[in-house]
Order: structure tokens, then sequence, then C-alpha cells
């Protein structure tokens, strides 16, 4: 976690009589280390919660309203990339069409998803950071997430297009497939772990998808360069979501493997949600003859 300290969170179902819990749970966090001071009552604000309260407190100011942190990491994620959309060589709000059917693309599917993984208590928010309010289970800011981040991804992509000579690489059309069956065979030998099992099927859907509808983006190697850097908005924002934290996870539901405070599956969320994206987003483009 930030500071240093790591540990495994779980979720007892119990009466959330003390105010903390979200969706009629107790959240309890065990942590063989922690430097942060005690998880529950008051503590000392921790370094990944500093830098966005500092960063995003003018938002508070200019609206005269108090905006979840949750919602100010989101919109800190989007702000560079909206502000230089009008770039002359990117020219990334003419694609704003294709930009907003794939964001809506996402906020259909993920979100629809994440919604029944958070009924199911596969994950929680932690309403300190994230605000009581709920729709379908989720906090606005995790609704938001689906919208900035997409976007600044996809604003990424757009500039190593625009910037970098591409190349075609040279992969068989069986390498996706066998990828694809690959995933689905780990979604089978995990399916008693809830989000494992659901984010490795989501990968293999999509990486069929992309093969099938795309075959020459997928080997594309500024698209996968594009994609891979997309991971730099994705660990600044996780790394405050799960660091502060603001997702709550119950580790009966993953493997419990942690990338500092990131479990392992969100990589592979966010790799299946950014190619989504990019997959719709180059379809409708293609159809526009933007892209």
């Amino acid at each position: 976690m930030a500071g240093g300290s790591r540990g495994r969170l779980s979720i007892h179902p119990a009466a959330a009589a003390d105010g903390g819990a979200d969706g009629g749970r107790h959240v309890q966090l065990d942590r063989a280390e922690n430097r942060g001071g005690s998880v529950r009552g008051v503590r000392a604000p921790s370094e990944a919660e500093e830098g966005p309260h500092r960063a995003a407190g003018a938002v508070e100011r200019a609206a005269g309203v108090k905006v979840d942190l949750y919602v100010k990491i989101d919109l800190l994620v989007l702000a560079l990339p909206l502000a230089l959309s009008f770039d002359r060589k990117v020219a990334f709000w003419r694609k704003w069409p294709q930009v907003f059917a794939a964001i809506a693309a996402v906020v259909v599917v993920f979100g629809a998803w994440d919604a029944w993984m958070a009924a199911r208590g596969i994950w929680s928010f932690n309403p300190a950071h994230a605000g009581e309010a709920r729709f379908l289970h989720l906090p606005p800011g995790e609704w938001l997430f689906f919208v900035c981040v997409p976007y600044a991804c996809l604003f990424v992509l757009e500039c190593v297009r625009a910037y970098f000579p591409d190349r075609a690489l040279r992969i068989p059309s069986g390498a996706f497939y066998a990828l694809a069956a690959f995933f689905g065979v780990l979604a089978i030998l995990y399916r008693e772990l809830g989000y494992t099992a659901t984010v490795f099927l989501a990968c293999g859907l999509v990486v069929a998808a992309l093969q099938a509808f795309l075959p020459a983006t997928v080997r594309s190697r500024n698209f996968w360069i594009g994609l891979g850097l997309t991971y730099l908005p994705f660990l600044i924002a996780n790394g405050f979501l799960t660091g502060i934290p603001i997702v709550l996870y119950d580790d009966a539901e993953n493997l419990a493997v942690r990338v500092g405070t990131i479990p392992l599956e969100d990589f592979f969320f966010s790799f299946a949600m950014l190619a989504l994206a990019a997959l719709v987003h180059d379809v409708v483009g293609r159809r526009r003859g933007a892209a």
C-alpha cells in the first residue's frame, strides 16, 4: 500500500454500523505491515492521498462543492489529453465521434460487468474517498473512470500513430486465436475465482475480436506500442485507487498477487478494456474514413 505497506484485503458480511461499509459490508484490512497508521478511525493522510488532493484542490475551490477524491483522480487523468486534443498533428478532436463510440462501448460492457462484480462483493468502494452515492452499485467516480481513462488511452494511441512510422508485424492469424484459447483455458482453470476467471475470459474474447475484425491493426507495431504506453495512465490511476485505497478487493475472488498495490488481474482488466476501446474506435473510424 502507499507508504510501503502491503497486505491482504478481505471483505466480511456484517452490518455497517460504524458507517464505513459499502453495500452493507464491513470492510476489514489485514496488513502484515502498516506504516501509515490505523486503517480504521482517524489516521494521517498517506502520500498517495496527498498528491491528488493537492493537485485537484482548485477543482473544489472553483466549483464551490465537495469533490470526491475518486472524481479528482479521474479528472486529473483526463486533463492533459483533453487539453492537447487540438494539437494540429494529432487533431484528436476530429476523431471524437469514434472516440465517444468507443467510450460508450466501454461504459456499457465494462460498466455492466463492474456493477455485477460489485453486487457480488468481489470488490467495493471506500465511501471515505468515493462518496456514498451509488448507481447500479458503483460510485460516480467509477462511472467517470470508464470515460476518462479510455479517452486518455486512445489519445496516447493516436499520438503514437501520428508521430511515429508504423511497421507491419509478421504474426500468423493462428497465434492470436491460440492466445485467445489460452485465456479461455485460464478462465476455466480459475473458475472458482470470480475476478480472475472473468478477466481472463474477457481478454480471450477481445483478442479473438481484434483478429476477426481488425487483422491489419492487430499486426501494427504502433498499435501495440500505443497499447503498451497506455499503461502509464493506468499505473497512475490504479496506483492511487489501490494505494489509498479507494477500491477494495476481496482476495478470495482473485489470485491475491499484487504488483505494488495493484492486483495482477487489474493489468488484464486494463488490457481488455482498452483493447475493446481501440477495437470500436478503429472500426467506427474506418467506416467514417477517419481512422
